[in-house]
């Protein structure tokens, strides 16, 4: 049986909820050492997670970072080569296609910062 689509919302709202309770713990638990919100996982990966389960915590960050940079490349090329380079400039060169694919990158790396 496959999953259908609220499945998958429960879960994602189940991971969420699960995130929330363990930074609202650390808050509560450790509010002395803790001086704002976003301290809370870096406190708990170094004072509570022995040596090797930090190393894995480690890795699944990489990883999510690296998944997200590899969404918006993605974002990019498809921008670059859908939509700039049919509507905006159908002639482009392949070196002025990968400039603006790297300006693009670099737009939606901002963005999805602020």
């Amino acid at each position: 049986m496959a999953l259908n689509w609220i499945d998958w919302m429960v879960f994602l709202g189940f991971l969420v909820m699960v995130a929330y309770i363990f930074a609202l713990l650390a808050t509560v638990l450790y509010s002395g050492a803790i001086s704002a919100g976003d301290k809370a996982y870096p406190y708990l990966m170094s004072h509570i997670l022995p040596p090797y389960i930090r190393g894995i915590m480690m890795a699944a960050l990489y990883g999510a970072v690296m998944s997200t940079l590899t969404r918006l490349n993605s974002a990019s090329t498809i921008f670059t080569i859908d939509i700039y380079k049919k509507f905006f400039y159908p002639q482009a060169s392949q070196r002025r296609i990968v400039r603006m694919g790297r300006i693009t990158t670099t737009a939606f790396v901002v963005l999805s910062c602020i």
